[in-house]
């Protein structure tokens, strides 16, 4: 039974909104937060007081906002541009062995192929029109650096091969080694250290052909991007990409066969093929969006999906058109993602991210619809709902995230979030065989950035349950490249130190945005935006390509507490830069 009061219940009084003074108001019943609707205390704050707090809390969370933005996004999958001098090579060591490469002979590379297609050929099969053809020529390219490629269709199909290995023998668990029946001297070797010798060797044949424009430099591009090669060279990476977006447009990728024409058998069978390509591409270029990489396709040639739906009158999903592949549904749900990402910097209005959450909702209806990802049963289609699945979990999980950053009272939303954290972590432990995959890296940042931000300034127990439990994820993986893991464990860390100086006394509001913490992760801030906005050519030897930008001494602070800020500067720097790019 529902009791009038004199006063607006807290909720109400949070948001600024009317209350019909009825415990629960018909507000809080909407939202189905009965149990949070209570009627405010003599010590309660003042709406004014309570403004006050909301400022400095909102404050706190733009700065979250940003450091998610500048140090994992871009610093953290992408790298840190440093002078050359920062880096040396070591010339006694080789970047593959010839003893290794030439093991590979035509009967491993039929085993290890034949297992590729069985397991994770949904990785790259669409992108083909017969693989078993392709399959039936390449007993001729497995020349391994002599005289037996004489043109450069040759070398051409050579890399190809070379990349469909490295990308069988990324995913390839030790255990299987020997029941491939590969020699001795292979299965002595770890698949991590195969897989480096592999991508080394692969890397080498594309760097002699990469700008030649053939459909088969996409392709290879395609299969690659499945693999790490974005975290462990991320400066090749985005050369390599920036070809192929040119080949691309040479190649008329996107735009053979319109519709009306090129209606005979073999002009469809290259627009579907060529169709999967292009939206598989423009995934690739969106996710690995970098301001190390200025030029980018997918921004300059598609519109909104948003802004589609937001002058569609109707509503109906039919009205949309049709997807034909796996390739374009996920391009559409990240095309959601994309939307939401013009929000970074600036306030997205509610009926934005309404409109957002509906589109969303609609592919996800759509994805379920699909029979292969309703009763999956082979390992490819287990691996397509593993991908689908993730995408669409943390597109809506980036989009609750935007509304706790810019409404931060919405405890719904909060409440939301933890829940599709949780689902996506259980969706990643569920498929350990396919946590290789480089999105899971990167959506393993992006939670573990939230929940151990929020974790330094918040006492929210799920959130620290949450935390704790990405931490204990990434200590457990062992696979491929665990150093770009282990980088990320370290940047995860420096959430704990933080909150263990955080701890140590109780600070007001105006303490807590000027708190060493803060500090820190503003510093952090500071240090990726330099990197974006100031570089020059480095015509002078000793200057660029980033001009060096004076942080803030903070003079405020004691030595001791300045030498510490320093030195999280120093580890930053550290953890950012640990890649190599040079082969």
């Amino acid at each position: 039974m529902s009791n009038q009061i004199n006063r607006s219940c807290v909720r109400c009084v949070r948001k600024k909104i009317k209350c019909d003074r009825i415990i629960p108001c018909s507000n809080c019943v909407k939202r189905g937060l009965e149990d949070e609707c209570v009627l405010p205390s003599e010590t309660a704050l003042s709406a004014g007081e309570m403004a006050i707090k909301e400022s400095f809390e909102l404050q706190i969370l733009n700065v979250m906002h940003q450091w998610d933005y500048w140090v994992v996004q871009q610093g953290f999958c992408n790298g840190l541009l440093l002078p050359c001098k920062v880096y040396t090579l070591d010339y006694s060591k080789e970047n593959w062995h010839p003893g290794v490469i030439k093991l590979i002979d035509l009967e491993i590379s039929a085993r290890l192929l034949t297992h590729s297609v069985e397991s994770i050929g949904c990785l790259y099969l669409n992108f083909f029109p017969d693989i078993q053809e392709l399959f039936s020529k390449f007993d001729t390219f497995l020349s391994v650096g002599d005289s037996k490629t004489s043109n450069i269709g040759d070398l051409m199909n050579e890399a190809l091969l070379w990349s469909l290995l490295t990308l069988a023998m990324y995913y390839l668990d030790n255990s299987v080694l020997k029941e491939l029946g590969l020699p001795n001297e292979l299965q002595e070797l770890s698949t991590n250290k195969l897989y480096c010798e592999f991508l080394a060797y692969t890397i080498e044949l594309i760097q002699k052909i990469q700008h030649y424009p053939d459909v088969r430099i996409v392709q290879m591009f395609l299969i690659l991007s499945n693999t790490f090669i974005r975290y462990e060279f991320p400066l090749f990476y985005n050369h390599f990409l920036t070809n192929v977006l040119q080949i691309s447009q040479i190649l008329n990728l996107n735009t053979c066969f319109k519709t009306g024409s090129g209606s005979s058998t073999t002009s469809m069978l290259i627009k579907n093929v060529s169709d999967r390509m292009w939206y598989k591409l423009l995934y690739w270029d969106y996710k690995t969006e970098s301001f190390n990489r200025p030029i980018s396709l997918h921004s300059s040639l598609f519109t909104s999906l948003l802004r589609h739906a937001a002058f569609l009158k109707s509503q109906n999903p039919e009205k949309y058109v049709r997807e034909d592949s796996l390739e374009l549904l996920q391009w559409k749900i990240t095309s959601l993602e994309r939307d939401l990402d013009q929000y970074t910097h600036k306030k997205p209005s509610l009926k934005t991210l309404e409109v957002i959450r509906r589109e969303l909702e609609i592919l996800q209806v759509k994805s379920s619809q699909i029979k292969r990802l309703q009763f999956p049963e082979s390992e490819n289609e287990k691996f397509d709902l593993f991908v689908i699945n993730l995408t669409i979990f943390s597109t809506h999980w980036k989009l609750l995230q935007m509304v706790i950053v810019f409404y931060y009272q919405d405890v719904f939303s909060l409440n939301e979030l933890f829940e599709y954290s949780n689902l996506i972590l259980q969706t990643i432990e569920r498929e350990t065989k396919f946590i290789k995959h480089p999105m899971v890296l990167r959506i393993l940042a992006l939670l573990g950035s939230f929940h151990g931000f929020f974790y330094v300034f918040n006492k929210n127990q799920e959130n620290h349950l949450l935390f704790k439990k990405i931490r204990e994820l990434l200590k457990s993986l062992n696979f491929a490249k665990t150093e770009k893991y282990q980088a990320l464990l370290a940047l995860l860390t420096r959430f704990s130190e933080l909150k263990n100086m955080f701890q140590t006394r109780a600070l007001t509001d105006t303490e807590l945005v000027q708190s060493v913490p803060i500090v820190i992760l503003e510093n952090d801030i500071k240090i990726l935006t330099n990197q974006a906005e100031n570089r020059i050519p480095n015509v002078l030897e000793d200057v660029g390509p980033v001009l060096d930008s004076a942080i803030e001494e903070h003079t405020q602070y004691d030595t001791e507490t300045r030498n510490y800020i320093k030195s999280e500067q120093n580890k930053l720097f550290q953890i950012l830069a640990s890649f190599k790019d040079f082969i």
